[in-house]
């Protein structure tokens, strides 16, 4: 690219060789650029500050289920436990016995 004596691009030769690129193309291939173009400037602009919607919060409720969060964590252990030991047979588990487990 070449640069004015302020050392700013040229901006406007840079703006016509792209203009000729651009009307070298088919329609719809201009289309395409046209969009590309547009979603290079929508990801410039800063994004507005946004929050958590947490809409979905309580979704997974079930008024019937009157376990504590910590009894829940502990059965997903437990079912963990269960799907890990079904994975390995005993031909292939080479792990020592471990007491209380």
């Amino acid at each position: 690219m070449r640069s004015s004596a302020d050392g700013s691009l040229d901006i406007m030769s840079n703006m016509s060789r792209i203009a000729e690129l651009i009307e070298s193309l088919p329609p719809d291939l201009q289309q395409k650029v046209e969009e590309y173009a547009r979603s290079l400037i929508g990801n410039q602009q800063p994004n507005a500050e946004r929050y958590l919607k947490l809409d979905w919060a309580g979704s997974a409720w079930d008024p019937h289920d009157t376990r504590t969060s910590v009894e829940i964590q502990h059965d997903v252990l437990k079912e963990w436990e269960k799907m890990a030991m079904d994975e390995v047979s005993p031909e292939e588990d080479d792990t020592p016995d471990v007491p209380g487990r």
